[in-house]
């Protein structure tokens, strides 16, 4: 815990001075403006961020401030250093790994136009989900047609280097895999699968991305990734051969939140964000991000045909997984890294 905490005092004192200019100046309320605290990728390239400004801008009139603070961590970390005087209407990008001070956001209700997937939720009437994920191994079907049907069946000699992990420390999508052995097996076994399942794999990949990599170079027929990847493959490759497996054992979910900051210079422009975000923003969102909508009364491309929903989602305690996050990495680390 010691070594958490001096972590983040240290990562605060030197954000410290990308923010101070921003403190200085005191926020002057503008109603014509919507400023969004949102994490890199949503405003890169290939992120949403453009087609939901164009689309909000075009729809309610207002201009829309889209401002890049890094990963989810960072943005939450500028968030609580500005406090009072930050700048923010409203967040987008918070995970639900991440540790969220609830009163640092207003309450929102949900117009009559959402309805939230069954696994959904709003977090304290406060935190809306927009999009979430669900973790599963990919496969290419030309390259392997017996697939694995669970967990354990990833242990077996037939499967000998024809997958590829991510690290659960350096990786988002390798965390998901480790929260989900720990939802099928416990406190008590996870490990014993990650020890075994790494003997069998190709390798443990540092980061998603690298790991799809080596995916998609053909180096192994399947990979960790989620249920959505193969929308990607059907929209922009024309191919159906990139199919998820889904596994008897059930999967772990991710989930995207926004909310109103409670110190918002424009609420009445932040609620009108978010109703947009949830609703004629969904389909860029899912597309972008490859995950699914959270609102099912959105119509998506006939590509997310290809991405099943698993009919079990398993359940995780968010307060005893961030209170144990340390634990379980450090666990990991021990038994893994020889």
């Amino acid at each position: 815990m010691r070594k958490g905490f001096v972590a983040a005092f240290l990562a605060l004192f030197l954000i410290a001075p990308l923010f101070a200019q921003g403190i200085a100046e005191q926020k002057t309320p503008d109603s014509g403006t919507v400023t969004v605290y949102c994490y890199d990728s949503f405003t890169g390239d290939w992120g949403p961020g453009n087609a939901i400004k164009e689309g909000f801008e075009a729809e309610t009139g207002l201009k829309l401030n889209l401002i890049s603070c890094g990963t989810s961590v960072d943005m939450l970390q500028r968030l609580a250093y500005e406090g009072s005087s930050s700048i923010a209407d409203v967040v987008v990008g918070i995970q639900d790994s991440d540790a969220v001070d609830f009163s640092s956001y207003a309450g929102y209700t949900l117009p009559g136009s959402v309805n939230l997937a069954a696994s959904l939720d709003v977090q304290d009437g406060r935190l809306v989900p927009y999009d979430y994920g669900v973790f599963a191994f990919v496969v290419n079907t030309e390259k392997l047609s017996d697939c694995p049907t669970c967990l354990d069946d990833l242990l077996k000699p037939e499967y000998k280097n024809a997958f590829i992990l991510a690290d659960p420390r350096t990786s988002s999508v390798g965390m998901g895999l480790l929260l989900w052995t720990i939802d099928v097996y416990g406190e008590e076994g996870y490990l014993d699968w990650w020890e075994r399942a790494a003997q069998n794999a190709l390798t443990i990949a540092d980061s998603w991305s690298s790991a799809y990599g080596l995916f998609t170079e053909g180096e192994a027929p399947m990979v960790i990734s989620y249920t959505t990847s193969p929308v990607y493959h059907v929209m922009y490759e024309n191919t159906t051969s990139i199919r998820a497996l889904l596994f008897t054992d059930g999967h772990h979910q991710c989930v995207e939140f926004a909310g109103i900051t409670a110190n918002a210079s424009n609420p009445e422009g932040a609620k009108l964000f978010m109703d947009y975000l949830l609703t004629h923003g969904q389909k860029e969102i899912a597309v972008d991000n490859s995950m699914y909508p959270a609102n099912t009364l959105e119509q998506m491309p006939a590509a997310f045909e290809y991405a099943p929903v698993p009919e079990k989602i398993l359940s995780t305690d968010r307060d005893k997984v961030l209170a144990k996050m340390e634990e379980y990495l450090s666990a990991w680390a021990l038994r893994m890294v020889r």
